[in-house]
């Protein structure tokens, strides 16, 4: 079995181009907030790969136009936290789905169970209401 991770999340209240925007001014505190974040999602990403061992970890909503920012700290978390032998191999990718990933993904999912079992329309029906 092959496994991707994926990992989304929101800005808060700022649009999504202000990350990038700022960080390509080379804004200090910009910066070191990318730095602080990307620490953080290497650190649980070596969790992830570590349990999983993933073939790759993807970045997609708020984050994924600030990979370029995020990926070095965190190969850095990845390397100094993950089994070495699984690490290797792991590529940290941006998410090209856009914002509706994670609903096309949850279709995906539900189809899967349709299509492995159609009597499971029932089941999904009622998770539907």
């Amino acid at each position: 079995m092959t496994w991707t991770c994926c990992v989304t999340a929101g800005w808060g209240g700022c649009s999504p181009g202000a990350g990038p925007e700022h960080a390509r001014r080379r804004d200090a505190r910009t910066n070191e907030a990318l730095e602080a974040v990307g620490r953080s999602l290497g650190i649980a990403a070596a969790s992830l790969v570590n349990l999983f061992d993933p073939r790759a970890i993807v970045l997609g909503g708020y984050f994924a136009p600030l990979v370029e920012w995020l990926v070095d700290p965190m190969r850095d978390e990845l390397q100094a936290r993950s089994i070495a032998a699984r690490y290797s191999h792991v590529q940290v990718l941006r998410s090209e789905l856009g914002w509706d990933a994670a609903l096309r993904g949850g279709a995906l999912l539900s189809l899967r169970e349709l299509i492995a079992d159609p009597s499971a329309i029932d089941a999904l029906r009622r998770a539907a209401r």
